[in-house]
């Protein structure tokens, strides 16, 4: 941004009612941002209905949103103002660069987004081919017991739910694994596992 334009955003930030709106929204429309520039013209032509500059930067801005209606409507009356026909074909022109960046940019969409739509069709294709056989709820995952299993987690929790289940084989090693991994209550898993051999043996 260079100093003089600085200045101009500095005065109208503190004086929005000041005639240089046009500038600061011609510098918003040059960075992109055409809905900003539009409401600042908008807001400053309110206030200086009279302002040349200002409509031809609201047509500029008009063009970049693709609102052609409203564009031919304000060179209309701007026509009798200026009386000056290469000024209005230099807007026009600029209004068709705009209309071909425009249709380029969705040419350009469309070119992306044909692909991707034809993806996304092929794939709902394949899973709707796909044979996915349908899950029985009553069928339970058998375990070959012959595999050796991972480390397996040991806690008084797991086993007082084996004993719940009457699971008596797999509480009685829990608790004489919890034997090794925590011999100070040696004692009381002890009369857990006598417990439990006279359950099995009732």
């Amino acid at each position: 941004m260079n100093k003089d334009l600085a200045k101009i955003k500095l005065i109208y930030e503190f004086n929005p009612s000041s005639p240089l709106f046009a500038r600061v929204a011609e510098s918003e429309l040059e960075s992109g941002n055409t809905d900003t520039a539009i409401q600042m013209l908008e807001r400053g032509m309110e206030l200086y209905p009279d302002y040349i500059s200002a409509k031809l930067v609201y047509i500029q801005a008009l063009a970049k949103k693709g609102e052609y209606k409203k564009v031919i409507d304000k060179l209309d009356e701007l026509k009798p103002i200026l009386n000056d026909d290469s000024t209005i074909n230099y807007y026009l022109e600029k209004i068709e660069e705009e209309k071909s960046n425009i249709q380029n940019n969705e040419d350009e969409i469309t070119r992306i987004k044909k692909p991707l739509e034809e993806d996304l069709e092929n794939l709902a294709e394949t899973i709707n081919k796909a044979k996915i056989p349908p899950i029985d709820s009553n069928i339970t995952p058998k375990i070959d017991e012959s595999e050796p299993r991972g480390k397996q987690f040991v806690s008084e929790t797991l086993a007082g739910i084996y004993l719940a289940q009457s699971s008596f084989k797999e509480a009685l090693d829990i608790y004489e694994k919890l034997i090794e991994s925590n011999p100070a209550k040696t004692e009381y898993y002890e009369r857990k596992i006598e417990e439990i051999k006279n359950m099995m043996n009732n």
